[in-house]
């Protein structure tokens, strides 16, 4: 037999791997435990984190070298233009007119951030109950650390979202609670207490919350007494033996106690997707076609008597861009809603561009289409022959996923599709 110390080194040894066991069987029961903010029940704003700091301090000092480097090139310009036997510069400040434009878009935005920092400071979602329950609620306290108005309101919206596989695409929105406005109380910090039913049918946050499929998001927005507020935080949301499943699910989003009015919405359906543009897409399909026409029109007075190439240019690629984004608007699938018979498709830059509808009747089959490269799409086949699109082009698995939840959603609704 060993000496005492040797024996109690291997008792305190297995001790410990013994609680190490204990610990990771309970992350396991108990996933949302695995983020430290989320076991602690207080969630921070995403905007207050270390790497949206860092993204902070990156993106002003993106606006000032672009800016900065714009002015720069301006002078450079100005003195060549006096020079004698020298073209005109109209050619040149045109260039200048359209990236200054351009720069505009990343500067409010940097803007808008540092309002947000400077006014209201990092927010904190304290959660009454640990985790929000699937066919339970969602419950908790904003705490901002400012002074507001006892009379402010802050818009407040509960969203499901799933991760888009494909890096091109933004996220989809699965569920969303209609927005409620909720009042506020408490001196400092401001309290604003939320209260939200979550359906039984939505699904579960993945346990990372970061990288994963499906993640809750808790936006809140500021009205009245309140302007520029605007946080967000993913939150936890699982199935636990509280959920309950009700023979008729009636989704009632509640604002806390001290909330002017309730809301009561009714079910999204069976299914309800929302796509949205990613960064890129929204650059080129939103930003660049309203930003060029408007720079034309701006350097008209200075383009010369001649013109240039460079003015010719631009004559040419503004229509095209400005065709080239109104197409991909009309023909672009934004929005999935299952519900009442019908399969409604909207199109476009947040459902603007008119919106398709297919009766469940007209639906022979919900197959997938596949172009060139090996994206695919989900597609409605009609009994009248007709291919419709109902996704967008997108990775193989994600369209397997969507593909699977509009079949389940029409037959689940009432619908029937041939085999």
């Amino acid at each position: 037999m060993g000496s005492g110390p040797a024996q109690a080194g291997h008792y305190n040894r297995a001790i410990v791997a013994i609680d190490s066991l204990a610990s990771s069987s309970t992350r396991d029961d108990e996933p949302w435990r695995r983020r430290p903010d989320w076991a602690s029940g207080r969630v921070q704003d995403e905007a207050a984190s270390a790497a949206a700091g860092s993204g902070l301090a990156i993106g002003w000092l993106f606006v000032v070298l672009w800016f900065g480097g714009l002015f720069l090139f301006g002078l450079l310009v100005r003195a060549a233009a006096r020079r004698p036997g020298q073209p005109e510069a109209g050619s040149a400040y045109l260039i200048l007119g359209v990236f200054a434009l351009a720069g505009l878009l990343p500067l409010v935005l940097v803007l808008r951030e540092t309002r947000h920092r400077t006014r209201y400071g990092a927010c904190v979602f304290a959660m009454s109950t640990v985790p929000g329950v699937i066919g339970g609620r969602l419950e908790g306290t904003i705490e901002i650390p400012a002074r507001l108005d006892p009379r402010a309101r802050v818009r407040a919206t509960l969203t499901c979202w799933r991760r888009s596989l494909s890096s091109g695409f933004s996220d989809d929105v699965m569920w969303e609670v209609p927005a409620i406005d909720a009042g506020v109380y408490g001196a400092f910090p401001t309290r604003v207490p939320l209260s939200f039913e979550i359906p039984f049918s939505c699904s579960a946050s993945h346990p990372d919350g970061v990288r994963g499929g499906i993640y809750w998001r808790l936006q809140a927005e500021g009205l009245e007494g309140a302007p520029g507020l605007d946080a967000s935080f993913v939150v936890p949301v699982f199935l636990t033996s509280q959920s309950r499943k009700p023979e008729r699910e009636v989704l009632r989003p509640v604002a806390g106690e001290l909330a002017a009015a309730e809301t009561e919405g009714p079910s999204p359906g069976p299914l309800k997707l929302r796509y949205r543009f990613g960064p890129l897409a929204t650059f080129f399909c939103v930003f660049l076609p309203m930003a060029l026409p408007v720079a034309v029109i701006l350097m008209w007075p200075v383009r010369g008597e001649d013109g240039s190439e460079a003015w010719t240019i631009a004559m040419v690629a503004t229509p095209l861009v400005v065709a080239f984004a109104l197409l991909t608007h009309f023909t672009e699938v934004m929005g999935v809603e299952v519900a009442d018979g019908q399969v409604v498709l909207t199109r476009g830059y947040h459902g603007w561009f008119g919106a398709r509808r297919l009766p469940f009747g007209d639906i022979r089959r919900i197959d997938l289409d596949t172009t060139y490269n090996n994206y695919k799409r989900v597609v409605a086949r009609t009994r009248h022959g007709d291919v419709v699109g109902v996704s967008r082009w997108t990775t193989v698995m994600d369209a397997h996923r969507t593909l699977e939840e509009v079949r389940s959603a029409i037959i689940a609704a009432g619908g029937r599709l041939d085999e």
